[in-house]
């Protein structure tokens, strides 16, 4: 802020000046300057501009040289004095640097977003409201200008600021005796200097209501004369324009929507039958029958008993700056939702802050629960010890019930998408029978039962490793008889074991074997490393591909946060990613499956966008608005923090080819395990992807097919895919500790039935 030095004689003060001069014109500009009229001159267009940059990066602060490089390329070969425009502000001899009308209201409304959607924004801007009298209607549309409630304003008032007014009317000293409809078109040109306004300084009259009402989408009124409050609600009903009005005394509030209710009594009814011509020549004491018919009966009692005094120690009703602002945060808020389609009912409602914030009203505030969610910082729940296999070499031909529990208690131990653990055990004739548990009937991200196949093919080869380390080779059938829930069936061999022994060493590593879910070191993946997974996944008929690039890592993360927000935001696939969830350390003790929420490495800002998350009525509500964006970003800064991605893919789509991949999984998994490489599966999108391409998209949204179908083509750029292979596994593989906390597994003996 610069000043010149004070003129020699005081200026006068401006009463009638409301408009800004816009100044766009450099030669037009340096001539105002040298004029000495602008007095004060304020030019911060680089902090706006710089602003500007940062919310237009929200996921990453940016550094002070990054936004100055950013100003730079945004205002390119113009000048930082000639780019955006130039107001004048006559009643303040000011002159003000702005942005841009776009960039201006597209910085000064970003903190609307996304209580009000920038399309809702956009659609706000369109409409043309109109507010009569200006006391509460001061405040109303000055809020309604904060907002960027309504294209353009019209105000009218005959009044004038006095002393008396400023009890509740925001204005200085300074504006005594300027029209009211002057002194808010002014405050509402300094909030936005791109503003449409349109001011009557003499009041509504039966010469300028035709005018005043004209292409109105809405009318607030606010005036003090009851004839023209009447007669504006009829012209208002005549054109189909909804009226609302607000009183400074008990939150009240009047809509009436005659916009769609051509033939609604004016004020509810509550006057009876009532109209302009009965008030001609009636007296103001003649009219407070009907007034009092109006708002008496509501009157809260202080200003009931006010109007006792009135005329005598009273010269006017009371009102309380408080009560106007509250009336005006009502009236603006139910405005934007009545023009947004959100608010269809008439009606009277009161928000009385007397009696809603009183002794005796207050909720209940019980002490916060224990955050279960930070367990991880405590000891997590532990596995039950598992049997040792020392010493079972046994030769008899049946598997026999001990046997059977030993085995399951590692094949258990085996990945299942959500932790489902999706099974159902039968020792029967010294075979164990391997069923889908009829009582997990899958979702849709199991698209023909894909994702329980591939679990039950890595329990399989659980089972075939710990076999072996027990001295013993089984026999596995997958789908052995045409009943569609029995998966497998495995049996003893008669064969010795067989193998090379770095395979049969795998089965040391199936207790270890876990989803970790750290950020882990930005280090490129050991060659070794590398070699040995792409070996593990070759060995068993399956191929891996390992994406390591920085740039391709970060164009998945986007593919892979897409995706997460697609199945946050659908109603079906919310809710079964809910049910996956285990909240508390009581219900991971007592259920056995699913996430323990423990597992997830959340820090304390992070639980409570979990907490947020799993809302399904704030899930639906971003869903309506186009929002959630921010479901995108834990896959990106995971993948991006990762040594690689691995995508596990194999011959064929059906059951049997993800029975194998299962087992395949599992090889390249305990590989990573033993090469003390982290993995955390992030396969959501390719069951989405099986669903769209072999389902027919069944059970997802137009919407959603057609987004699964752009993030497809995205992904066949940056992966190698096949479309007779069936795609497995994306994860992302890094180098970091062990997790805080493993999910469990419910015990043999719960899913295991051994029949006679």
């Amino acid at each position: 802020m610069t000043a010149p030095p004070a003129a020699a004689a005081p200026a006068r003060p401006c009463h009638d000046s409301w408009e800004p001069v816009r100044y766009d014109d450099g030669a037009e500009l340096a001539r105002l300057r040298h004029s000495g009229e602008a007095v004060f001159v304020h030019d911060e267009i680089e902090l706006q501009l710089s602003e500007l940059m940062e919310i237009r990066s929200p996921s990453r602060k940016l550094s002070a040289g990054e936004i100055h490089e950013r100003v730079l390329a945004h205002t390119g070969q113009t000048r930082l004095a000639a780019y955006g425009s130039w107001f004048f502000f006559p009643w303040s001899k000011t002159l003000v640097h702005v942005l841009p009308r776009e960039e201006f209201r597209e910085l000064r409304s970003h903190a609307n977003r996304h209580k009000i959607t920038t399309a809702e924004q956009d659609r706000l801007s369109a409409f043309t409201i109109g507010v009569v009298g200006l006391s509460v209607g001061q405040s109303t549309a000055v809020t309604l200008a904060l907002e960027g409630i309504g294209g353009a304003l019209r105000l009218a008032d005959f009044d004038s600021l006095s002393l008396g007014n400023m009890n509740r009317l925001r204005a200085g000293v300074h504006a005594l005796g300027v029209n009211k409809a002057v002194l808010t078109a002014r405050a509402i040109f300094e909030l936005d200097p791109y503003a449409s306004l349109s001011i009557f300084p003499e009041g509504i009259t039966d010469a300028n209501i035709e005018a005043f009402l004209e292409g109105l989408d809405l009318l607030f009124e606010e005036a003090d004369d009851l004839r023209m409050k009447v007669r504006l609600r009829e012209r208002a009903r005549a054109l189909r324009i909804p009226v609302l009005m607000g009183t400074s005394d008990r939150g009240l509030f009047d809509v009436e929507r005659f916009d769609r209710e051509p033939d609604r009594p004016l004020f509810h009814g509550m006057t009876g039958p009532l109209d302009t011509k009965m008030l001609e020549g009636l007296t103001a004491y003649e009219k407070i029958p009907i007034a009092f018919a109006i708002v008496g009966p509501t009157l809260s009692k202080r200003v009931a008993a006010s109007f006792l005094d009135i005329s005598s120690t009273l010269a006017t009703w009371p009102q309380l700056a408080s009560a106007v602002a509250l009336s005006s945060a009502i009236n603006a808020d139910a405005a934007r939702r009545i023009l947004l389609d959100q608010f269809l009912e008439s009606g009277r409602y009161f928000v009385d802050l007397e009696s809603h914030v009183r002794d005796g009203a207050g909720a209940d505030t019980p002490a916060p629960p224990p955050d279960d969610m930070a367990r991880a910082m405590q000891e997590p729940p532990k596995r039950d010890p598992l049997p040792r296999l020392e010493g079972r070499g046994a030769q008899g031909k049946d598997i026999t019930a001990d046997e059977a529990r030993a085995l399951l208690a590692y094949g258990v131990l085996a990945p299942s998408g959500g932790n489902t653990q999706p099974w159902k055990f039968v020792l029967r004739r010294g075979r164990i029978l391997c069923i889908r548990d009829p009582s997990q009937p899958g979702g849709l991200l199991d698209f023909e039962h894909a994702a329980t196949h591939l679990a039950f093919g890595a329990l399989a080869r659980n089972i075939e490793l710990v076999a072996r380390k027990m001295g013993r080779e089984v026999t596995v059938t997958p789908f052995p008889g045409p009943d569609p829930q029995l998966v497998c069936a495995i049996a003893w061999a008669r064969s010795s074991p067989r193998g090379p022994e770095s395979t049969r060493d795998l089965a040391v590593h199936m207790i270890e074997r876990t989803t970790n879910r750290r950020m882990g070191a930005r280090m490129p993946l050991d060659p070794a490393h590398r070699a040995a997974l792409v070996e593990a996944a070759h060995r068993a008929g399956a191929h891996l591909e390992l994406i390591e690039d920085e740039q391709a890592r970060a164009a998945l993360g986007a593919l892979v946060g897409e995706g997460d927000r697609i199945r946050g935001l659908s109603p079906i696939m919310h809710s079964e990613m809910m049910s996956e969830i285990r909240w508390t350390r009581q219900d991971v003790l007592a259920r056995r499956d699913g996430l323990d929420v423990a597992t997830f490495e959340l820090g304390p800002v992070d639980r409570v966008g979990l907490r947020l998350v799993a809302d399904a009525e704030v899930m639906k509500l971003a869903k309506k608005l186009g929002i959630g964006r921010g479901l995108e970003l834990p896959a990106k800064k995971a993948l991006v923090a990762s040594s690689a991605v691995g995508l596990l893919t194999i011959p064929g789509t059906g059951p049997q080819a993800y029975f194998a991949g299962g087992r395949a999984m599992q090889d390249v998994w305990l590989t990573a395990t033993a090469c003390r490489v982290a993995l955390q599966p992030m396969t959501v999108l390719l069951y989405m992807f099986a669903r769209l391409e072999r389902g027919a998209g069944v059970g997802l949204s137009s919407g959603e097919q057609a987004e699964l179908r752009r993030l497809r083509h995205g992904f066949r750029e940056l992966a190698n895919v096949r479309p007779d292979h069936a795609e497995l596994l994306l994860f992302r593989l890094f180098y970091a500790d062990p997790p805080s906390a493993r999910s469990l597994r419910r015990r043999v003996d719960d899913v295991l039935v051994i029949e006679p």
